[in-house]
């Protein structure tokens, strides 16, 4: 479900399912996040990217540094891009 809401731009129906997830102890893992990201930056939407990067921590306390720092690095190669 999310790579067919990403993959379509649908990003509020991600956001719902995201925290559907986190609300059902289903945590989403880094390729989950990574999918996301993907999205945004196929609709060239880098700023709500970078800033669903910024925000997972709150949403999602188990996901950590490296993968945060990785995905952020993912944005930052699609704008360069």
């Amino acid at each position: 479900f999310v790579a067919g809401f990403a993959g379509r731009g649908l990003f509020s129906q991600v956001d719902e399912l995201i925290d559907y997830m986190i609300q059902h102890n289903c945590r989403p893992n880094e390729l989950t996040y990574k999918t996301i990201v993907d999205g945004y930056c196929k609709a060239k939407k880098y700023k709500e990217a970078m800033d669903f990067v910024s925000n997972i921590k709150e949403r999602d306390a188990s996901c950590d540094e490296q993968s945060l720092h990785r995905l952020a690095l993912r944005v930052r190669e699609n704008v360069e891009s």
